[in-house]
């Protein structure tokens, strides 16, 4: 679609004072007007290095509306402001499309001429952050950590990529708004990657057809006295759309690694290579030295 972002009006910004805000700039994107709010918080955590317990801080979080009307969210009221600390329009997508970030992560579009929230991450979920997987050169790119900051001025766009990782939650296809929900912790999924936890982890690299992307896994070696060889580590690729992972176990000593810091992008993208398995699809395996 064209630029999503169709206007962008700055207004007076107000300094807020703690626990109210003021609307400083607007952002209408279709339907959809993104309002930004300025407002002071305790400063205490951003960290106070003054000492001073009454120091305030700016930050700015974000109101939405579809069409004048807050946008409703389960167990969210409207009108308790504006709860979102990051909210980014998917430039890319084929209709306005907002991605809502807190704690959690929403995808917001219109259907049917009403708004429709989907679910992407659960709030308090363990990470907040998103990543896209097909960053420059098809690759993994560096993590985007959501939190309270103060930002001034900016369009909220997001573009980069077509495969986009959030909250470890979730694979979002941006050029047509799919969304691959995935778990690596349930029960099912770690018997079938042989109890190697890979859950919450940074993306490290990305399947040639956009399939499957590669995290680091870990077990317990069960009754092993020496410290440094509690766990045994592996390379996850990781089906997000079929749920199904392959296991490529990592020895230390045999790949020369000083340690499990080692098994980072760079190591996994040197290692791991892909055929196309008997169901036709991507295969992850290890090279031979």
């Amino acid at each position: 679609m064209t630029r999503a972002i169709r206007q962008f009006v700055f207004l007076s910004c107000l300094a807020g004072v703690f626990g109210t805000g003021a609307a400083a700039q607007t952002l209408t994107v279709g339907p959809f007007t993104i309002e930004a709010v300025e407002r002071k918080i305790g400063a205490g955590g951003f960290p106070n290095t003054s000492g001073n317990p009454f120091k305030r801080t700016p930050v700015t979080t974000y109101r939405v509306l579809h069409k004048g009307q807050a946008v409703e969210l389960p167990g969210v009221r409207p009108d308790r402001g504006a709860p979102w600390w990051d909210v980014r329009v998917l430039s890319d997508a084929p209709q306005p499309a907002l991605l809502l970030m807190e704690t959690g992560a929403f995808l917001l579009t219109e259907t049917n001429g009403q708004p429709l929230v989907l679910e992407l991450a659960p709030r308090l979920s363990a990470r907040t952050q998103w990543q896209w997987l097909d960053a420059p050169q098809g690759q993994p790119g560096p993590l985007a950590i959501v939190g309270l900051a103060h930002r001034e001025g900016q369009p909220r766009e997001l573009s980069g990529g077509r495969w986009l990782s959030v909250y470890a939650k979730a694979v979002l296809d941006v050029k047509t708004l799919a969304a691959h929900r995935y778990t690596l912790n349930s029960t099912a999924v770690l018997d079938q990657l042989q109890r190697y936890y890979a859950a919450e982890k940074p993306m490290l690299a990305f399947s040639p057809e956009g399939t499957q992307f590669v995290v680091k896994g870990e077990r317990d070696r069960p009754g092993e006295p020496d410290p440094n060889k509690r766990f045994e580590h592996a390379l996850v690729a990781f089906d997000f759309a079929r749920q199904t992972g392959t296991v490529l176990p990592i020895d230390l000593a045999a790949w020369r690694l000083q340690g499990p810091q080692d098994i980072d992008a760079a190591f996994a993208r040197k290692v791991v290579a892909w055929r196309r398995g008997p169901d036709g699809r991507e295969q992850a395996y290890l090279r031979t030295e």
